[in-house]
């Protein structure tokens, strides 16, 4: 995980990485903000609709 609550992210930077089939996808910022709650953990299985992260 490459961000915690309370981090300052910008526009494009990565949040986080899932991996699925093997594969590494990043996740980014879609725009500014604070990182107000973070709904995963290392290791843990999502679901589609899961909460990732929420940036306020």
């Amino acid at each position: 995980m490459w961000v915690a609550p309370g981090d300052a992210v910008i526009a494009g930077q990565q949040l986080l990485v899932v991996e699925a089939m093997k594969m590494q996808n990043e996740l980014r910022a879609p725009r500014d903000g604070t990182i107000e709650r973070v709904g995963v953990a290392p290791g843990v299985n999502i679901e589609v609709g899961d909460l990732l992260v929420v940036i306020n």
